[in-house]
């Protein structure tokens, strides 16, 4: 057992199935964290809209008729603060496969 065990650490190279699901994953966020940072087609903003209406309809379900309290959440610059992470997270995936790439060179 150990003996195959030392086999598969030492075969060398990852697998190919890995640096696809680190480039897919990380060209996804990046993709989707450049629509939410730069509100193309209106993403950005919808999200916010939705994210005040539905605290107004929890507001006025408890009975309430003055204005719903407002939250970062549901803030346009919170939406794109989070696209820009996004963002980076995606860019970091693709760099990370590609020094896994070149280490199993």
């Amino acid at each position: 057992m150990s003996a195959q065990l030392a086999l598969a650490a030492g075969s060398g190279g990852e697998s190919p199935v890995l640096l696809a699901v680190f480039v897919a994953g990380g060209l996804i966020a990046i993709w989707c964290g450049v629509n939410w940072a730069f509100d193309i087609r209106g993403i950005t903003t919808r999200r916010s809209a939705r994210a005040r209406e539905k605290s107004a309809d929890i507001w006025a379900g408890t009975g309430r008729l003055d204005t719903a309290p407002t939250t970062i959440f549901g803030s346009v610059g919170y939406l794109r603060f989070l696209g820009v992470m996004m963002m980076l997270a995606g860019v970091l995936l693709v760099l990370v496969a590609y020094a896994l790439w070149h280490l199993g060179g």
